[in-house]
């Protein structure tokens, strides 16, 4: 089950204005942050999946790492070739210590056979 169309809206119109890219100010992006972790589904979900932001992104850093201060579990991409799997991350010290893709986004090394599937877990919930 994915968040509903309203959360996905909401985050939505945080990044986009008239289809055009802009700028995301802090305040827009905290707002964005405080609608989201006071959501039902949010409050609810034991289990996420996270997409990491490049750098002209809506920031998503933030929301992982509320997600993993909540106790929740938290998975992100990773790319092997053109094949993406949803891996979990451990803490945020597992998130940060992590290497970087040459577009400067980290994800678990291609050797790293520790991390479960998302595909495995049941995902409730992605961003």
């Amino acid at each position: 089950m994915i968040f509903p169309s309203e959360l996905r809206c909401i985050l939505y119109e945080c990044a986009y204005h008239n289809e055009i890219f802009t700028v995301i100010t802090v305040d827009s992006f905290v707002a964005c942050l405080l609608q989201l972790l006071s959501c039902e589904k949010w409050q609810s979900c034991q289990r996420l999946s996270i997409f990491l932001n490049m750098s002209d992104e809506i920031h998503t850093w933030d929301i992982l790492r509320a997600a993993l201060s909540a106790n929740k579990d938290c998975f992100i991409p990773r790319y092997i070739g053109p094949v993406m799997d949803m891996v979990k991350l451990h803490s945020w010290e597992d998130f940060l210590n992590l290497p970087e893709t040459s577009w400067k986004i980290k994800q678990p090394a291609d050797d790293d056979t520790s991390r479960e599937s998302a595909a495995d877990a049941g995902i409730l919930v992605i961003l």
